[in-house]
């Protein structure tokens, strides 16, 4: 007993011994310390940026130098203040008090930080923190773009910046049908957001047209069946004079919930799309072919539209014909596509993709025909 006793008094008066023994964190056999002090030191931005490297492999273990990453931010030099942001950001959110002073960075106009956005996320405790501290920025001319892309990035936990979101996305599209071409966003990345997002998306369906009822379409295919509180406003898309957003809206009734009243709709995008024009055939869309695909997967419960589908055959038949006949009569008149002419005038050209177009529509409807009358393929 006494043996043990004494063991147990030598484990316990050893015990602070040890922990005074644990490793201090070192990168290539250097300490923290010798890596600020090389930092601080470096003449040019190759050193800098090997310097910072090693900083950053420490990670939290970093935290001791915050104050003295705090101290470098003052530095008016941008690219000095993006290796200090970056090695701030590697030690997460044990550097949370850092955030004050990246916030106002960003604020200013005449020199946003790169990749403080980015650090305020990495460095906040929890998601939801990160989004109230950025949605405000959302106003901030440089940067609203990254602040957009991260809030996104948050997904559901940024609901609270929702308002913030609808302010900025909205008024991209606007912007953007006043000037097209003037802005392009991550639709997708809105998606993130999750279901909280889909009011927004409809709005953007039932207010606007053109770029804004794209990217709102854009939104609610990423989200699949949690949108389906959009279901209404499909529903009034498929009337749309638009045959891709009947397309795109009737796919989405159909796989989110089996709603027969995509079925019409498919037949008239592939209806209205493959057609004989005066003399000429061609097809106007390139989702003529996607509609007879879709209804094929819909099956027996598209068979209303069967007399569609053989008209799209029919109609491909002399496409077919024409194609082949006119294959050896290429002109190269336009860079990367074939040009052919057309009833033997010289002054007369056709796309021949607009033949071969028609075949794929003959195609697409052939299968599906098969499928929805449950005719195996040979």
């Amino acid at each position: 007993m006494r043996v043990s006793l004494l063991a147990v008094v030598l484990v316990i008066a050893s015990a602070p011994a040890l922990a005074a023994e644990e490793p201090v964190p070192k990168y290539e056999g250097k300490p923290l310390e010798y890596w600020v002090t090389r930092f601080q030191k470096a003449e040019t931005d190759e050193q800098r940026r090997d310097a910072a490297a090693a900083i950053r492999a420490f990670g939290a273990d970093a935290a001791p130098a915050l104050p003295t990453f705090i101290e470098m931010l003052a530095d008016h030099s941008p690219g000095y203040r993006a290796f200090v942001i970056d090695m701030i950001a590697a030690i997460g959110p044990k550097a949370q008090e850092a955030r004050p002073f990246i916030r106002k960075l960003i604020q200013d106009p005449k020199s946003p930080p790169y990749g403080g956005v980015d650090a305020i996320v990495a460095i906040s405790p929890e998601p939801k923190e990160a989004a109230q501290l950025l949605a405000p920025l959302l106003e901030n001319g440089e940067v609203k773009s990254s602040v957009y892309r991260a809030l996104c990035d948050i997904g559901p936990d940024a609901k609270d910046a929702l308002p913030a979101i609808r302010r900025y996305v909205l008024n991209i599209i606007a912007t953007t049908e006043r000037r097209p071409g003037s802005h392009r966003f991550d639709c997708a990345g809105l998606a993130k957001l999750g279901p909280d997002v889909v009011p927004l998306a409809v709005e953007m369906l039932e207010t606007h047209d053109g770029r804004g009822r794209d990217e709102a379409l854009t939104c609610l295919e990423e989200l699949g069946a949690k949108a389906n509180k959009a279901v209404p406003s499909l529903l009034k898309l498929l009337k749309h004079d638009d045959a891709e957003s009947r397309y795109r809206a009737a796919v989405m009734l159909w796989k989110w919930e089996k709603n027969t009243a995509a079925v019409p709709a498919l037949a008239s995008v592939l209806t209205a799309e493959a057609k004989i024009r005066r003399d000429r055939l061609q097809v106007e869309s390139n989702f003529a072919a996607d509609a007879a695909r879709m209804l094929g997967e819909i099956g027996p419960d598209a068979k209303a539209v069967l007399p569609a589908l053989r008209e799209a055959v029919t109609i491909g038949i002399p496409a077919s014909v024409l194609s082949k006949v006119y294959f050896d009569l290429a002109i190269t008149s336009y860079p990367g596509t074939a040009v052919y002419l057309v009833s033997g005038k010289e002054k007369e050209y056709e796309l021949h993709l607009r033949y071969q177009s028609l075949v794929t529509v003959a195609q697409a409807a052939e299968e599906a025909i098969n499928k929805i009358e449950g005719k195996a393929k040979k």
